[in-house]
C-alpha cells in the first residue's frame, strides 16, 4: 500500500486533510446546536409535519461516523443501522461527537486502500445490495454531505418546535 507518492501524495494529503477539517467543521456546528438546546427539544418530535426529532437526526449522523471509523482498520464499512439504545441524551450524543472528532483527526488509511462499503438500507432486503469499491476521501465526501442534511433537518424541528432563531444562528454560526 502507498502512503506517499511524490507530488501526488502530497495533492492527496492535501485534499485529505482539507475533507477532515471539513467533516470536523459540521460536527462542531451540530455540537453547538445540541449545545444551544434543552433536554426536551432534544427529544421532542415534530407531529405537525410528521418530523423526527433532533435525537433521531444527530443519532443517524454518530452512527454513521462511528461505523465509518470502525471499519478503517478493516477496509470494510458497514453503514447498515443498527440500534443505538446507548446513545439516546443529549449529552451523549455530545459526548460521542466529541470522540468521533477526535479519531477523524487520528484516522489513518493508506492513500490507496480500498474501502468496501455496505450501503444504508431502508431496510428492504439489505442483503440484496452488494459491497461498493469506495476510498477514504469519497467516504469523507459522503459523510460531509450527510452531515450537512442531518444538521439542517435538525436545525427545522428546532424552529419548528419553536425555539428563538437568534439561539439558532448562534448554534450555526460556530
Amino acid at each position: 500500500m502507498v502512503y506517499h507518492t511524490g507530488i501526488f501524495g502530497s495533492l492527496a494529503d492535501d485534499r485529505r486533510a482539507d475533507l477532515i477539517r471539513r467533516n470536523t467543521q459540521w460536527l462542531r456546528r451540530a455540537h453547538n446546536l445540541l449545545q444551544s438546546i434543552d433536554d426536551d427539544t432534544y427529544a421532542a418530535n415534530c407531529p405537525q409535519v410528521s418530523m423526527t426529532g433532533v435525537s433521531r437526526h444527530m443519532l443517524n449522523l454518530v452512527a454513521s461516523y462511528e461505523n465509518f471509523l470502525a471499519g478503517l482498520a478493516s477496509g470494510r464499512v458497514d453503514y447498515t443501522p443498527t440500534p443505538d439504545p446507548a446513545g439516546t441524551t443529549r449529552q451523549a450524543a455530545m459526548d460521542r461527537i466529541n470522540a468521533i472528532i477526535f479519531r477523524l483527526r487520528n484516522a489513518a488509511a493508506p492513500l490507496q486502500q480500498t474501502l468496501w462499503v455496505q450501503p444504508r438500507s431502508s431496510g428492504k432486503r439489505p442483503f440484496l445490495q452488494p459491497l461498493a469499491a469506495s476510498s477514504f476521501e469519497r467516504e469523507l465526501d459522503y459523510l460531509s454531505t450527510q452531515t450537512a442534511h442531518e444538521l439542517a433537518m435538525s436545525a427545522a424541528v428546532v424552529q419548528l418546535l419553536g425555539m428563538p432563531r437568534e439561539t439558532e444562528s448562534r448554534a450555526q454560526a460556530a
